[in-house]
């Protein structure tokens, strides 16, 4: 859970520098910490491949504009907390074993 709100504290940083490759990145990474810590093998997986699927074309992809912009990556930002909070929850009330 600590890695977890380490990778959410810089999704924080890049929101209040406005910078939404960053962000982006940021976003990645949690969400690449969030699936290697599945108990499940098949959404392991599967979390995997989407994120790779997803990484593939945001490199792929030329930024448009000002690309995000900062109240998304703000609302991104408090989902992806929410999340975290959630799967620390699940994991102090009933922990895997």
């Amino acid at each position: 859970i600590a890695a977890l709100r380490a990778e959410l504290d810089h999704m924080k940083d890049t929101v209040g520098n406005g910078d939404a490759t960053a962000f982006v990145l940021a976003s990645h990474g949690l969400h690449s910490r969030i699936a290697a810590i599945s108990p499940s093998v098949i959404l392991r997986s599967f979390y995997v491949t989407v994120l790779d699927v997803i990484e593939s074309h945001l490199l792929a992809s030329a930024p448009v504009g000002d690309e995000l912009l900062p109240d998304d990556m703000q609302g991104r930002f408090e989902r992806d907390a929410a999340l975290v909070e959630s799967i620390a929850d699940r994991t102090v009330a009933r922990p895997v074993s």
